[in-house]
């Protein structure tokens, strides 16, 4: 378990122990700027679904940083296992502190490059909740990967700081998959995509792939899909798939990354 005690605290100068991130079980936090709006909005779920987790991470700068945020249950085994791996491959991540920090207010965490994922709030222009609400999504480096929408023929990148950042074809450093391939313990690193029926097709295979080598205990795998958020974009299914078509796949090249068992 993460403590803070002697030799612990935000900066990674004192930190002895192996890299570790956990979940603390029953020390479940809501940020308090939450609850009223909550409460308002007759929308409130049972506190028991969420979970606190704190650990360590890198930032930017090479520094290891504890971190913290809060989830929903049903993923925070999952994100554990993530977390540790990114600490591993030193991947950076600027930011991880809970909302409250921010007021609940999601713009400001953002510019940040807050990482975070329990946030109670809607879809942007709709009524209708954000996964972020139930803890069931994450932002990770946030700024970095914008909000981006064409309306009118006009692009629009939310918040307006990241809009360096919304060009996908210019080439960043960092990339969770091919970070991931660096690990000596990943067997199968793949990016696929579910933009048309034969891309369907080949994802699947590949997931199928990854749980069967690790039922067979072959090491870490991961399978990253690239899709598309039609609803977010304010565009068609058939024109989302052909934007991502035009603009993500360039910067997301499709295939194997590393496959133990090919090489």
């Amino acid at each position: 378990m993460a403590r803070r005690g002697k030799g612990h605290g935000r900066s990674g100068g004192g930190i002895r122990h192996r890299p570790l991130f956990r979940q603390f079980g029953d020390r479940r936090r809501t940020p308090r700027a939450h609850v009223r709006q909550i409460l308002q909005a007759g929308l409130h779920r049972p506190r028991s679904e969420l979970r606190y987790l704190r650990g360590l991470h890198r930032n930017l700068a090479g520094e290891t940083l504890l971190g913290e945020l809060v989830c929903n249950e049903a993923i925070s085994g999952d994100l554990l296992e993530i977390f540790r791996a990114l600490y591993d491959a030193a991947y950076p991540i600027e930011r991880m502190v809970l909302i409250d920090e921010y007021d609940a207010q999601d713009g400001p965490s953002i510019r940040a490059n807050n990482s975070s994922a329990f946030n109670f709030r809607f879809i942007a222009g709709t009524g209708v909740l954000s996964n972020h609400s139930r803890g069931m999504a994450v932002d990770i480096n946030p700024l970095y990967t914008p909000y981006v929408k064409t309306n009118g023929g006009r692009t629009v990148v939310a918040p307006a700081e990241a809009a360096p950042y919304a060009e996908r074809k210019r080439d960043f450093p960092y990339k969770i998959a091919e970070m991931m391939a660096h690990l000596d313990g990943a067997t199968y690193i793949t990016r696929q995509s579910v933009h048309t029926a034969a891309n369907v097709r080949k994802c699947k295979k590949a997931i199928r792939k990854a749980f069967e080598n690790s039922m067979a205990g072959n090491g870490f795998s991961l399978v990253e899909v690239v899709s598309t958020c039609n609803s977010g974009w304010k565009l068609s299914p058939v024109a989302s798939n052909q934007w991502l078509a035009e603009n993500m796949l360039p910067f997301y090249p499709l295939g194997d990354i590393k496959d133990v068992k090919k090489e």
